[in-house]
């Protein structure tokens, strides 16, 4: 499932990266990126991208941008101006405050800083939250445990091509059957490789192969993805 429009808050180099993956991997995707430390605009115009020069932590911004008509809405982190780990977050949570008030129903996702901050960002609505340079330290530990396994991450994360990871909607059809059941359903297919589910606000990998899925899981999925054809 692919958002038509995504609304980024704030300016990082991992905003930098995001657009750029967006626009490779959907680049009918509408994009737009609000922050009061925008760069130079692009040369030459990225006609998917919207810039606009505000704080997207109060309401004159976020007007601006329209979140009404937003599928989702990342909020970065933005480390800049000498302020301390805490003071981002801070900065974070108010934006996050923000969206959720001004638009209850768009998908959120926050950058945070610090770890313990995590409890403040779920008080606040946010839907789901990365916690910067952890996954990095876990990406680490498990190479130094399972030599080559960065090459599987590398594989799931680079952009257009090896394999994707991705969540889908269970089919209807296949509501109330055992875990085993789908997962063979789904490869025959040709949807991928099933590995887990999600139910409400939580994600489960590998569940007992005898367990019936509800109406209104989703699906986590891994999924090949063929090498670009070249005109």
């Amino acid at each position: 499932m692919g958002a038509s429009r995504v609304v980024i808050c704030g300016w990082s180099a991992n905003a930098r990266r995001l657009i750029a993956d967006l626009l490779r991997t959907h680049p009918q995707r509408s994009i737009c990126l609000i922050s009061d430390a925008l760069p130079g605009a692009p040369d030459p115009p990225i006609p998917q991208l919207t810039r606009i020069a505000a704080d997207p932590s109060t309401q004159d911004g976020l007007q601006v941008a329209a979140l009404d008509a937003t599928d989702v809405v990342v909020i970065l982190a933005e480390p800049r101006d000498g302020r301390s780990p805490q003071d981002v977050d801070a900065h974070t949570l108010l934006t996050v405050l923000a969206v959720k008030k001004m638009c209850p129903g768009a998908y959120s996702i926050a950058e945070l800083l610090s770890p313990e901050n995590t409890f403040h960002a779920a008080n606040a609505g946010v839907d789901e939250v990365l916690i910067a340079d952890t996954h990095a330290g876990a990406m680490l530990s498990r190479a130094v445990q399972s030599p080559k396994i960065l090459s599987v991450f590398t594989d799931l994360f680079r952009s257009g091509v090896g394999s994707r990871l991705y969540t889908a909607p269970l089919p209807p059809d296949l509501v109330d059957q055992p875990f085993s059941a789908v997962s063979a359903a789904v490869a025959a297919r040709a949807l991928g490789i099933l590995i887990g589910l999600r139910r409400d606000r939580s994600v489960r990998l590998v569940p007992d192969p005898q367990e019936p899925l509800q109406a209104g899981d989703g699906l986590l999925l891994i999924q090949h993805l063929d090498p670009p054809v070249n005109g």
